[in-house]
């Protein structure tokens, strides 16, 4: 008989072994007050299905959401604060993995301001003076303080208008739209700051002039003006112009609204008809569309773009498998190399693949074998125990290692008996990109 986890009955059975154990839940403990530019040490409880606990914090994966703070890169568990403002919220996070059951646990802690930082002395309210009706406008708030610096807090704020025919936007706070109007009128927006280490509220105010568009001035048309080609990992401002009936042009790139059909780019949500580029592998296409509306007319502008990669990709001259090498143990040691994207994984073992017959160490180097030579990354092999060695780089961030191909070399030398091997060269070369920009983009407008 044995009582397993029951608590009125019994349960006749044959016993084998204790009631299976499972990762329950992972609590984080330690305090929720840490003051600027200092530390704390934070501890990790796994729980178990059967009630018991044991502490897991040296085996868990630590992280913070902050700018103000970082786990230190040795002991996992401490939480760095960097200087802060005003008071700060951040949280951290530690996964515990057990037989492959993870869990997570997190604790906010506020990061608190000591005094030693300048305050807030007022809100500004930065964006158009003027929006012509069935638009938008994007607002910013920015906080000045006591030394005379500025930041940028509008995501920070509470937004307000006081006109029945104007709103913010729901999901893009600081965007202000106009629904259609009669005449002409003024409104005013305001931006309120709520400062935890000041204990005091600002509030900003700016006054706008809504205006009416007269309906006898009929949109006809909208283009687009902009680069033809952006680089990967940068941005570009595009224009829409709208034409009316009347024969004037008007820029309308702030009130046009603008999509894109590529996962390589996005518009700044701050700076809508921005474009913002990503990482590409390959030249991409993105074809980007303007859209503006007025007095119930719709019209629509098309444009492609096309994204540069000015990532260099490498390859290593000849074969893979270099036996030419000496020292005094004479050609021992042979060179593998390979490159997978930017990074290039060199292996060194002995030419008949047995493992090092004595210890010491092995050192990749740049342009020469010879001890003078820049050692790139240095490990030790074992007696009778190490068969490879292998060096991961990423060649593009190897431009101080000379220009292009650069040659890689191996140098073993034993603790036990004098001597040495070298290997080597294997050549590796950079291969530029075919699409990179040499011109100035130019202008194109494409009518619809």
């Amino acid at each position: 008989m044995r009582r397993c986890g029951l608590r009125d009955a019994y349960v006749k059975f044959i016993y084998r072994g204790e009631c299976e154990k499972k990762l329950e839940s992972v609590t984080v403990n330690g305090p929720e007050l840490v003051n600027e530019n200092a530390f704390a040490d934070y501890e990790a409880v796994a729980t178990y299905t059967d009630g018991t606990t044991e502490i897991v914090t040296n085996d868990c994966d630590w992280k913070e959401n902050s700018e103000f703070t970082e786990m230190d890169p040795v002991i996992k568990n401490r939480l760095v604060t960097k200087e802060v403002i005003e008071n700060e919220k951040i949280k951290i996070r530690a996964a515990y993995k057990d037989d492959g059951i993870i869990r997570k646990g997190h604790k906010f802690v506020k990061i608190l301001n000591t005094g030693n930082t300048p305050i807030i002395e007022k809100v500004n309210i930065s964006g158009p003076d003027t929006l012509e009706e069935n638009t938008y406008g994007m607002y910013h708030a920015s906080a000045s303080y006591s030394d005379g610096t500025t930041k940028d807090i509008t995501s920070q704020v509470s937004w307000t208008e006081n006109s029945a025919y104007t709103y913010f936007d729901s999901e893009i706070k600081n965007k202000l739209k106009v629904q259609e109007v009669d005449s002409d009128f003024n409104i005013t927006i305001r931006a309120t700051y709520d400062s935890d280490s000041q204990q005091t509220c600002f509030m900003a105010q700016k006054n706008i002039l809504i205006k009416d568009i007269p309906i006898a001035n009929e949109l006809t048309s909208l283009t687009i003006s902009g680069p033809t080609t952006i680089t990967e990992n940068s941005y570009a401002d595009f224009r829409a112009f709208a034409k009316f009936s009347d024969g004037t042009l008007r820029d309308v790139s702030q009130y046009a609204s603008w999509s894109e059909d590529s996962p390589y780019a996005y518009w700044d949500n701050n700076l809508p008809h921005r474009l913002i580029t990503t990482q590409v592998f390959s030249k991409q296409i993105v074809n980007i569309n303007a859209t503006y509306t007025i007095n119930g007319i719709t019209k629509n502008a098309f444009s492609s773009i096309a994204i540069s990669d000015t990532t260099p990709s490498y390859k290593i001259i000849g074969e893979n498998i270099t036996t030419v090498g000496g020292g005094t143990w004479g050609p021992i040691l042979k060179l593998k190399g390979y490159v997978e994207g930017t990074i290039l994984h060199l292996v060194v073992s002995k030419i008949d693949e047995t493992p090092f017959e004595t210890t010491g160490t092995v050192f990749f180097k740049v342009g020469t074998f010879e001890t003078y030579g820049v050692d790139r990354y240095i490990t030790k092999t074992t007696r009778n125990v190490t068969t490879s060695v292998t060096y991961s780089h990423d060649l593009s961030n190897a431009k101080y290692l000379g220009t292009y191909p650069k040659e890689f070399y191996v140098r073993f030398e034993s603790e036990d008996v004098v001597g040495f091997a070298y290997v080597g060269p294997l050549k590796v070369a950079e291969i530029e990109p075919i699409n990179m920009i040499t011109k100035s983009p130019k202008k194109e407008t494409i009518k619809y």
